[in-house]
């Protein structure tokens, strides 16, 4: 049995995902291909201390996340 949302694997006779609280399946339906689109920016800031958590926001609702590279100036 097996879970249709975090596609965890279940022994025989369990019927509900704990995690997930929704019903196991006999077999996942086979894994989407992913498409490529071109990447789009949404968010420029100074504060690079403030990257890891709108990445980690991102990162939690399954959004594709590429930070390019900080260049901090000190004066």
């Amino acid at each position: 049995m097996y879970c249709r949302s975090c596609r965890s694997e279940y022994r025989v006779g369990f019927t509900w995902c704990k995690d997930c609280d929704v019903a196991l399946v006999a077999e996942l339906p086979a894994a989407e291909k992913t498409e490529f689109v071109d990447l789009v920016e949404v968010l420029s800031i100074a504060d690079a201390g403030q990257i890891p958590l709108i990445k980690s926001i991102l990162d939690a609702e399954e959004y594709f996340v590429q930070a390019r590279d900080v260049l901090v100036d000190f004066l």
